[in-house]
């Protein structure tokens, strides 16, 4: 199996990040559509990175990439 980057994309009109693996697998989500940009509390990002959609979607990603 192939190793998997995080893809971010950083808007610089809208000054916010946006996780490529929510934009694609999960369009409805807050965080697909208006990014992230809580810059005074970082560690709010982290509710994603330990939810179960984000191990979905990162295996999703690993998928498609073999």
């Amino acid at each position: 199996m192939r190793n998997v980057e995080v893809i971010l994309f950083y808007s610089k009109s809208k000054g916010v990040v946006f996780y490529v693996p929510y934009c694609l697998f999960q369009n409805f989500s807050e965080f697909s559509r208006n990014g992230f940009s809580d810059w005074k509390r970082p560690k709010s990002i982290n509710k994603y990175k330990n939810s179960l959609s984000h191990k979905t979607y990162v295996i999703k990603m690993k998928n498609r990439s073999s």
